[in-house]
């Protein structure tokens, strides 16, 4: 989480729009760190997405995330029905958040629109807008208890792109490298 606090820290307010409650955040993309290892000749290598796209899209995954899996359905969130939420990124501080955001009687709507800067390739999967109506409140809440309640055996799951493969002919293992967004601890 030290990582995306830094990269959140670097967000700027930009302008509001006069009469509603629009707050543009902008953040400048880094070019990615490259990778310290060589590859060999002929591999083809994807460059990393930098620290700041991967924190904006685990933002907007997590919320799209959120929006299909437990607000459009406004049933009771479960712990199976929350993984999808997970495997994108949710976490119990976010979703917190997302229900203490519409706490105002005007507000009728939590949304968030994401323009994607040209700097990195961006995916077609990736949301444009994602729109919680504040009767998502609720269960916003209760999604955020059930994340916060200790497993005795947790699911651990490593979410990020696959940027290296490697396999040496005849050996029994191989390595697969996956661009996590910190240390991975057991």
């Amino acid at each position: 989480m030290r990582l995306g606090d830094e990269i959140a820290a670097q967000a700027r307010l930009g302008h509001t729009e006069v009469g509603s409650f629009v707050f543009p955040v902008l953040l400048h993309v880094n070019q990615p760190e490259p990778l310290e290892q060589a590859t060999l000749e002929g591999i083809d290598q994807v460059i990393p997405e930098s620290d700041e796209r991967r924190v904006t899209r685990t933002l907007a995954q997590a919320l799209d995330a959120f929006e299909r899996q437990v607000a459009k359905p406004g049933t009771e969130p479960t712990p199976r029905a929350l993984l999808p939420v997970v495997y994108a990124g949710s976490t119990k501080e976010l979703l917190n958040k997302v229900a203490a955001a519409p706490t105002e009687p005007d507000i009728s709507f939590l949304e968030t629109s994401f323009n994607w800067a040209g700097a990195e390739p961006v995916s077609r999967n990736l949301p444009r807008s994602v729109a919680i109506p504040t009767e998502a409140r609720r269960l916003g809440t209760a999604a955020a208890r059930i994340l916060g309640e200790s497993n005795q055996d947790p699911l651990r799951v490593l979410v990020g792109p696959i940027i290296r493969i490697e396999y040496v002919k005849g050996e029994l293992l191989g390595e697969i490298v996956i661009q996590a967004p910190g240390p991975i601890r057991g």
